[in-house]
């Protein structure tokens, strides 16, 4: 599995596009900031088409028990993202798969 590094992504942003690669690193930290933002606020999906949705919801305190040492500890409640691929990501994963077997 290859690893795609942030520069990477800001020179395919800046390629696709036409623009330098200064530009393009501004385009991407827009887009991550947008995305971070939108997901600060609760309650909150976020579509990005062709790709899926970004979900943030709230977990419940609960307890859970360490078992070194045999003790009860609460779980804080937490902030979390739920990612749910589109049914076109799904698909083109599905096909890419096909092609390799």
């Amino acid at each position: 599995m290859k690893k795609i590094t942030q520069k990477e992504i800001v020179t395919q942003f800046a390629d696709e596009n036409g623009l330098s690669k200064t530009e393009g690193k501004k385009l991407y930290e827009s887009f991550i900031n947008i995305l971070s933002l939108n997901m600060l606020k609760f309650d909150t999906k976020i579509y990005v088409k062709g790709v899926g949705t970004f979900e943030n919801y709230e977990t419940k305190e609960r307890t859970a028990r360490n078992i070194c040492e045999g003790k009860t500890i609460k779980v804080p409640a937490k902030r979390r993202i739920k990612f749910k691929m589109s049914s076109s990501l799904k698909e083109n994963l599905a096909k890419k798969k096909a092609k390799k077997s």
